[in-house]
C-alpha cells in the first residue's frame, strides 16, 4: 500500500517534468492524479468525521435527562400493560365479591364472615394495584420524555458535528453539508498534486545559466572574465 502510495505520487509530481511531449506520460499523469486524489480525499474525509466526533462529543446530557433517568430507574413497578390488565381483572373480582357480600348481608346477616374477609383481600389487592398503575404509568412517562430528549440530544451533536465553514458553504450554496466537505476534500487534494507537480516541472525545467549559455559564447565570457581580471590586477599593482 505504501509502495503505491508513494508511486501515485512520484507519478503525479514527477510525470509532466520528465516528459511534457509524449501522449502515453500525460494519460499516466492524469491516471496518477486521479488516483493520488481520491486517496487523499479519503485522508481528508476521515480527518473531518474524526473532528465532528470529536465536536459531537462535547455535547452533555442534560441535568434535567439526567434526573429522569435516576427517576426512572427508582420505579420498581412492571410494565404498564401488564399492571392495567391485572388491575382490571383484580377490579372486576372486587366488584363480584362486594356484591356477594351486599346479598350475604341482605340474606343472612350472620353468616358473612367469609364473603367479608374476601371483599377486604380483593379491595386491598385493587388498591395495591392502582398504586403499582399510578407508578408504571409516571415510568411510562418518564420514557416518552427520556425518548424525546434522546431525540433532543442527537440533534444537537449532528449540529454541533457539522463544521461551521461547511454549514455556511451549504446555506449559500443550496449544496448538502456532506458534499460540501467532499468537494473540499477533492479540491485541497487536487490543489496539492498540481503545485508539486508545478514545483517539480520548475526545478527540473530551469537550467543554471552556464549550463544553458552556448559552448562558444560560453568560452568568450570566460575569456572576457579573464582579461578583466589581469586588468584589474595590473591596476592595483600600478
Amino acid at each position: 500500500m505504501l509502495a503505491t502510495a508513494v508511486a501515485l505520487v512520484l507519478g503525479s509530481h514527477l510525470l509532466p517534468a520528465l516528459s511534457r511531449r509524449s501522449v502515453v506520460t500525460k494519460v499516466l499523469f492524469l491516471v496518477c492524479i486521479v488516483a493520488t486524489v481520491y486517496n487523499q480525499a479519503h485522508f481528508f474525509a476521515k480527518a473531518t468525521h474524526r473532528a465532528s466526533e470529536h465536536r459531537a462529543k462535547t455535547v452533555a446530557v442534560s441535568s434535567h435527562t439526567l434526573a429522569l433517568q435516576e427517576e426512572l430507574d427508582s420505579i420498581v413497578a412492571r410494565p404498564l400493560v401488564k399492571v392495567a390488565a391485572d388491575l382490571a381483572k383484580a377490579t372486576a373480582q372486587d366488584a363480584a365479591t362486594q356484591s356477594a357480600l351486599a346479598r350475604c348481608q341482605v340474606k343472612t346477616p350472620d353468616k358473612c364472615a367469609t364473603a367479608q374477609v374476601l371483599g377486604v383481600a380483593t379491595a386491598a389487592k385493587v388498591q395495591a394495584l392502582q398504586v403499582e398503575n399510578t407508578q408504571a404509568e409516571r415510568a411510562a412517562d418518564l420514557r416518552r420524555q427520556l425518548a424525546n430528549a434522546a431525540a433532543a440530544h442527537d440533534v444537537a451533536q449532528a449540529l454541533q458535528s457539522a463544521d461551521p465553514v461547511d454549514v455556511q458553504l451549504a446555506a449559500i450554496t443550496g449544496l448538502s453539508i456532506k458534499s460540501i466537505g467532499t468537494i473540499a476534500a477533492v479540491l485541497q487534494s487536487l490543489l496539492l498534486e498540481l503545485l508539486g507537480a508545478a514545483l517539480w516541472t520548475v526545478v527540473l525545467s530551469t537550467p543554471t545559466a552556464a549550463a544553458a549559455m552556448p559552448v562558444g559564447k560560453r568560452e568568450k565570457n570566460m575569456t572576457a572574465v579573464k582579461i578583466e581580471v589581469i586588468g584589474k590586477n595590473a591596476i592595483a599593482t600600478l
